[in-house]
């Protein structure tokens, strides 16, 4: 089958014996008075011959492709939803995504920057008219972004946030986070505190350090943090656990995923939330595994961060003047309560009671 051209607007022209220049306007509805009738003509010839106005052409003229390079792992429902909130937007305001991202090596924590450095050249290459990036790594190299910097393209960070570069970010506000699922735990009561974090991830940190402010302002309370990706994870958690006078009434994870093994190593050890202690994750992630139904969380409003993003991208895109200081929106999490928090199991909260009245004896 011989494969058809697509149709021009020569095409449409000639078949209705008019210029091109009447079938442009009238088809980008710009400048020019015509008749009723010839508007008409023109339309229904346009759909008859299945005109599609070739944008990549239209792009060159008026220096915009209106496409958008997108680089945001597709994995997680975190991530989705900021990816849903970006597409959506900008497709509402005649504008295609192109998404690409760094596939992991499963046999490291890191991921390859030369992937991500490759992925930039190639949407530069396709003049996308700017970039939304999500840097899938704390190990950042700044040079992989040089290119968009030195070219002056719009650039807008999501979730990450990477102060090397001058650009726009949109994320959560992660230090509201962890003082928020602090002050929950002491007003229920909990002063023996345990926060399981990641210490490669700014993200995590920010959470860590708002939480462990917050318990350092309440007398009595103390917390100690645990590295997931510390040597002997588990296993140093397991002997926490079991030991009942070592053993913390409340827990902080920096993410859902945190959360659900630490309650995994509670259950090889008959315990559980919230009969034998508090335990509070963060992202709101949609896991198939039945304790995270009753996980407490945060809701980070992932497509909220998404649409946000795209607006800030589009304010570049179509400002006449660059932005030379960038603008930062950091979103509050908001808690969610399912279930695995409760005021303090009576025997330990006895022991905290005893802790308390010796640390006032001995207070100065």
């Amino acid at each position: 089958m011989k494969k058809s051209k697509p149709a021009t607007l020569q095409m449409i022209a000639n078949e209705l014996g008019v210029t091109v220049t009447t079938v442009s306007c009238i088809l980008n509805n710009k400048g020019g008075t015509y008749a009723e009738a010839t508007r008409q003509k023109v339309l229904e010839t346009a759909a008859k011959f299945k005109y599609r106005p070739n944008v990549l052409a239209h792009g060159m003229r008026g220096g915009k492709t209106h496409s958008a390079g997108v680089m945001i792992r597709n994995q997680g429902y975190f991530l989705n939803r900021v990816i849903n909130g970006i597409h959506d937007t900008l497709l509402n305001h005649q504008t295609l995504m192109l998404l690409a991202w760094n596939d992991r090596n499963h046999h490291q924590l890191d991921w390859n920057p030369e992937v991500e450095k490759l992925i930039v050249h190639h949407l530069l290459d396709r003049r996308v008219d700017g970039f939304i990036l999500c840097s899938s790594s704390e190990n950042f190299d700044q040079c992989y972004v040089s290119e968009i910097l030195e070219r002056h393209v719009p650039l807008v960070l999501v979730d990450r946030e990477l102060k090397s570069l001058n650009a726009d970010f949109i994320g959560t506000d992660n230090v509201v986070g962890g003082e928020v699922a602090a002050r929950h735990l002491l007003d229920l009561g909990h002063r023996q505190l345990l926060c399981c974090s990641l210490q490669q991830c700014s993200n995590a940190v920010a959470r860590q350090e708002a939480f462990d402010r917050m318990v350092g302002d309440c007398a009595g309370a103390t917390t100690q943090t645990l590295d997931f990706f510390g040597e002997d994870f588990h296993e140093v958690l397991a002997g926490i656990l079991k030991n009942p006078e070592t053993r913390p009434t409340g827990i902080f994870c920096i993410n859902d995923y945190v959360a659900l093994r630490v309650l995994e190593v509670a259950n090889r050890l008959e315990l559980s939330a919230p009969r034998d202690f508090s335990i509070i994750g963060f992202g709101g992630q949609r896991f198939a595994e039945p304790a995270a139904m009753n996980l407490s969380t945060f809701d980070q409003y992932p497509y909220a961060i998404g649409e946000a993003a795209a607006h800030a991208y589009l304010r570049h895109v179509r400002a006449k003047v660059a932005h030379t200081t960038p603008r930062i929106l950091r979103i509050d999490p908001k808690f969610l309560d399912k279930g695995s928090t409760g005021p303090v199991p009576k025997k330990a909260a006895r022991k905290q009671k005893k802790l308390c009245a010796q640390d006032a004896i001995t207070a100065p």
